[in-house]
């Protein structure tokens, strides 16, 4: 989190950089009169924005505190997903520090420090709206790495905190930040030729959208309670989208061809959702190891042996060998002269516990193994195919050249 976060050197600022700001305020100002929800408008009010020069993020931080609980990051363009979310789940909120120039004072295809005070802060005052915005992040965080399941919950987030509109007195109006710093898009939003549809997540869930455009259609909700109860369902209607749309109990056997496209990767990300909403599942991907051989009562009862004899061996006493444990410790592994025994004993196989470098599952062992042993402007990986996903994805995204050879239930055809 520290490296996303940089400071605001206020005196960068240019004398044209706070025209700018101020430009921008006062067309927002004259929108707000009639065009803009109140549950904005009176968050807006509670922010005492400066209207003539860029705001000090550290001084808005600390009233949005006072008033709601959150504060602020200050930071560069766009930060990862993952990131993004960790951040509102802690009541964290990032705001670019640059300020578009006087030429993209209409639309700024970057994100700047107006768009994220003026359009995003005042909704954070709300304490409803804000209860769906961290709740909803709790459970994109969980789905952050497949990216079918992001590019859904990105589509209901795009709905509603940058396009959202809500019906206040019979009429139209937005509460979504990017319609609200841009003149363009309320206009668009009182057309009456561009469609309004109630909030629905099959329906939010099934439309697109280009950021770079004005919008085509847009989902209005009557209160910020909607947003909030269709949370109840969302993880449900996630994984359902998820799913293939019909049933389907064909087995295949991928192929490791690059022809087969990216969705390939996310295949284990996808299966794991799935197994974890579906415990019974049966997924023929390894990957996922069973619990029931885990085990974890067991190993936890030898753990004092292990002290005890790292406390004979070393000559330390109990306590410093615990407290050691939970230190860093070497990234070759801390039990290497165990196992280096108990290949002797058991296996007849002679090392050394410095022969042995102990990985903490097989896709980390097998990228070790191949970024130290393989030559990619040279080799080729030759695998068994259908194999192990870990092996082929990592291969793939490092550029290493693989193929994959037949089997059978012999073996090697």
């Amino acid at each position: 989190m520290g490296k996303l976060t940089v400071i605001q050197d206020y005196d960068l600022y240019t004398v044209s950089d706070h025209e700018t700001w101020a430009e921008l305020c006062k067309r927002h100002s004259e929108l707000q009169t009639n065009y803009i929800s109140k549950a904005y408008t009176d968050g807006y009010k509670k922010l005492s924005l400066d209207q003539d020069a860029i705001v000090k993020i550290d001084e808005i931080s600390k009233l949005l505190k006072s008033l709601s609980g959150w504060t602020l990051s200050p930071v560069t363009g766009l930060i990862p997903t993952k990131d993004f979310f960790f951040m509102l789940i802690n009541k964290v909120y990032p705001i670019n520090i640059y300020i578009r120039k006087k030429s993209e004072i209409d639309f700024s295809e970057q994100p700047d420090i107006f768009h994220d005070v003026c359009g995003h802060l005042p909704l954070l005052t709300n304490l409803k709206f804000t209860k769906f915005l961290t709740a909803f992040s709790i459970i994109a965080l969980k789905y952050v790495n497949n990216e079918r399941a992001i590019e859904f919950l990105g589509r209901l987030y795009w709905y509603t905190y940058e396009m959202g509109v809500l019906k206040e007195g019979g009429e139209y109006k937005p509460y979504g930040g990017a319609i609200i710093t841009s003149s363009e898009e309320v206009a668009n939003v009182k057309n009456k030729n561009i469609p309004k549809h109630d909030f629905d997540l099959d329906h939010i869930f099934k439309t697109s959208y280009n950021p770079f455009k004005l919008q085509n259609e847009y989902f209005v909700i009557n209160t910020f309670d909607e947003l909030f109860c269709c949370l109840e369902n969302l993880e449900a209607k996630l994984i359902e989208y998820l799913l293939l749309p019909e049933p389907d109990y064909t087995l295949r056997n991928y192929t490791l061809s690059g022809s087969i496209g990216r969705t390939f990767n996310n295949v284990i990300g996808f299966l794991n959702d799935v197994q974890y909403k579906f415990p019974d599942a049966i997924s023929f991907v390894a990957g996922q190891p069973d619990e029931n051989f885990f085990d974890i009562e067991n190993h936890l009862s030898k753990f004092h042996t292990f002290v005890n004899h790292l406390a004979e061996t070393t000559g330390n006493t109990e306590r410093t060998v615990i407290n050691n444990i939970g230190q860093y410790n070497r990234t070759k592994g801390i039990v290497n002269d165990i196992l280096a025994k108990y290949l002797r004993n058991d296996e007849n196989i002679i090392v050394t516990g410095e022969d042995i470098l102990i990985t903490v599952g097989a896709q980390e062992a097998f990228a070790i193994s191949v970024s130290t042993i393989c030559n990619r402007n040279k080799d080729v990986i030759l695998i068994e195919d259908p194999s192990y996903i870990g092996l082929s994805s990592f291969a793939k995204v490092f550029n290493y050249d693989i193929e994959g050879v037949s089997i059978d239930e012999e073996g090697i055809d």
